[in-house]
């Protein structure tokens, strides 16, 4: 049987995962059926024509096709369908495969389904559309092949180009949003805050904008998670951040390449993980790194985000001091198992091209070398706090940073707890929804302490103390 787990495996990423999550109302599908004698489902989903689209799909070697134009493999119709057989089959009705299921099965390349006899693999990749219709490339015709691929190249060309005319027509009128929010007043945006932000992420989404989107969603959250003294000016900057964004949008070609990459990911477009391990140009750094911590945030979109804040374990190192592992799963699988925090592996990291590198991939994992370590030793606390400054002044709209350094203190003052530099005086303060957890390491001299700072609030990960390490989680 079909699981949630098989279904995201088989997404090509969080986004088309995201997307099929919104269609799994019953209302959307005129059609789903199955055939009891070979387990093929199929489908009809209501699109944006008149014309449903018309998708199978074959759970014995994974084998599935759409008709919409989407570049996905497989589509969020795909995926929905899926998710749907997996979790509820009962609404999938026993008969015999339309006719266009059954031409669909009959031209499919011999030997693309399993032998007979074998069970299907649940790990083995999803197979692409191109590897199941023999009428849309001949293999043995290289001239047809070529125009083919040349075609191919030219229809996602314009596909490319529609997409970033939308996206700019939607930057445009975020601008405007942003200006009116303003001009109304920021009290009054706080209070409504979450349908005002709900309606304008909607029209991010309709744009194809998807990764602003999905800030816009979790804005609401953020500024009513933070003491009212704080809301206004996070909110400004919340909104500056968004207002650069979409103005480096419109002077993109004058940019770098690098802070193009992190436009486009911030607004949405997505990177399949296997391209970005097997491009040989993305930034690699091997050596020990420590788990700092982790945190699991659900999502607006039903997804499940787990970061995986890690830290070079020798502060000397010359490599990124920090770095981020992200992984998705619906809410409904539950959690995904991320790497214990105070682990200390050996691991090489390919890094996401970026002006700040910060989002990596574990490219190579060697064992688990030490288990409940906390960071110690390297820069002071306020040094940590110039070398994030730094990175934001290469990437304006970084958003959440760790910061480690080498000694600090906690200490109680205006109702909040901070994290103090003990040289300095200078202060962090530490999310309210820490205080009692954060406690008992109050008057404690700290030899290392991580937190994930979002440019008001830190929020501590991880520290060592003189009777051992100390973890959020735990």
């Amino acid at each position: 049987m079909l699981t949630l787990a098989q279904v995201e495996a088989m997404a090509p990423d969080q986004s088309a995962l995201a997307a099929a999550s919104k269609l799994l109302k019953p209302s959307a599908w005129p059609l789903l059926a199955r055939d009891a004698a070979t387990s093929v489902v199929w489908g009809e989903a209501q699109g944006s024509g008149s014309a449903p689209y018309r998708l199978m799909f074959d759970p014995a070697d994974r084998g599935h096709k759409c008709s919409c134009p989407s570049r996905k493999f497989p589509c969020k119709h795909v995926l929905a369908m899926m998710w749907q057989f997996a979790e509820h089959p009962d609404r999938f009705a026993v008969g015999e495969p339309e006719p266009w299921v059954a031409e669909w099965l009959s031209r499919r390349r011999p030997g693309s389904g399993r032998p007979a006899g074998k069970p299907a693999d649940a790990n083995a990749p999803a197979p692409s559309m191109a590897a199941l219709d023999p009428a849309e490339v001949s293999p043995g015709d290289p001239a047809s092949q070529a125009q083919a691929e040349a075609q191919a190249a030219q229809r996602r060309a314009r596909a490319e180009a529609a997409r970033e005319a939308s996206v700019t027509a939607g930057l445009e009128a975020l601008d405007v949003w942003i200006g009116d929010q303003l001009n109304t007043g920021l009290a009054s945006f706080i209070q409504r805050a979450q349908t005002t932000c709900r309606t304008a992420a909607q029209r991010l989404v309709d744009v194809k904008a998807p990764g602003l989107a999905a800030r816009l969603d979790a804005l609401p959250g953020a500024l009513l998670s933070r003491p009212e003294p704080l809301r206004p000016d996070f909110l400004l900057a919340e909104l500056g951040r968004l207002h650069l964004i979409s103005a480096a949008w419109r002077r993109r070609e004058g940019l770098d390449q690098a802070l193009v990459d992190d436009l486009r990911r911030s607004i949405g477009w997505s990177v399949r993980r296997e391209d970005t391990l097997n491009d040989p140009t993305v930034p690699r750094w091997a050596g020990e790194w420590l788990v700092a911590g982790t945190r699991t945030v659900v999502q607006p979109d039903r997804l499940r985000r787990t970061e995986t804040w890690l830290t070079t374990a020798d502060p000397a190192a010359q490599a990124p001091r920090a770095a981020v592992l992200l992984d998705f799963t619906p809410v409904q699988v539950g959690a995904g198992e991320a790497i214990p925090a105070g682990e200390l592996f050996n691991a090489e990291l390919a890094f996401y091209p970026s002006s700040a590198p910060l989002r990596a991939l574990v490219a190579v994992r060697g064992p688990a070398l030490a288990t409940r370590m906390a960071p110690q030793g390297g820069a002071s606390l306020v040094e940590a706090l110039a070398a994030h400054h730094a990175r934001l002044a290469a990437l304006p709209w970084l958003g959440d940073d760790l910061l480690v350094a080498g000694s600090g203190r906690i200490v109680e003052a205006d109702g909040a707890l901070w994290a103090v530099d003990p040289d300095t005086d200078r202060g962090l303060r530490l999310a309210v929804e820490q205080n009692r957890a954060a406690s008992p390491l109050l008057g404690l001299t700290l030899s290392g302490l991580a937190g994930v700072w979002d440019g008001q609030i830190l929020t501590l990960l991880s520290a060592s103390t003189p009777h051992g390490p100390w973890f959020a989680d735990s």
